[in-house]
């Protein structure tokens, strides 16, 4: 199980962590961008990250944690966690799972089925098809919400979801993933029944319609 913070909530959270460490019945690590710690001696304690990012800093060592060949549950209820977990199923394990949900309502979020349904390549896109279509505060995309994009995503052909995949490698995107991009904006807007063109300049007009 894991915890993790921003630099900003250091005091309490280092606090929560400890007494996380010190009172669970199970192994359990810990994880802030000053500190890892855990009950047991596992590989995630060996070293700590300079970023700051809770979300990706969870995954980092949820991978090295699972390198021992622990099982993996990541307690969250972020869904960013979730999307970052699921590209990294295959370094995860098929057992891991996110626990989500409190009281009654918590519930254990097996990774292996969704990232099997998904297939390799989707789940490595899924991360970047989330920050392209509105990020938690925004939610949605010029009047389209998540599940409207989702659908989208998820007939989207092999060559849109490659740019997705690979859209935040390099200093800046290529002719390429712009034009999935692209496509899979335009695709969101286009009319039923009307196939859309790959014409580059006719996808631009349709995305700013």
């Amino acid at each position: 199980m894991f915890l993790a913070s921003n630099a900003t909530k250091d005091s309490l959270t280092l606090y929560l962590a400890q007494q996380l460490i010190d009172k669970s019945m199970v192994k359990a690590v810990s994880v802030t961008h000053q500190s890892v710690m855990a009950n047991y001696d596992c590989q995630a304690t060996t070293a700590v990250s300079t970023q700051e990012e809770a979300d990706t800093l969870m995954i980092l060592h949820a991978v090295e944690v699972a390198a021992s060949v622990a099982t993996v549950h990541v307690y969250t209820q972020d869904t960013d966690v979730l999307l970052f977990a699921l590209r990294r199923v295959p370094q995860l394990g098929r057992n891991s799972a996110l626990i989500m949900g409190t009281g009654e309502c918590r519930r254990t979020v097996l990774l292996q089925p969704i990232y099997d349904a998904l297939e390799p390549t989707k789940a490595a896109a899924l991360i970047n098809w989330h920050a392209l279509t509105g990020c938690d505060t925004t939610g949605h995309i010029r009047g389209k919400g998540k599940q409207t994009c989702f659908k989208a995503f998820m007939t989207s052909p092999p060559d849109v979801v490659s740019s997705l995949q690979v859209l935040g490698k390099g200093d800046s995107p290529s002719e390429e993933v712009l034009d999935g991009c692209e496509a899979f904006l335009c695709s969101l807007y286009c009319p039923k029944g009307v196939k859309l063109s790959r014409a580059s300049s006719l996808r631009w007009h349709l995305f700013k319609i």
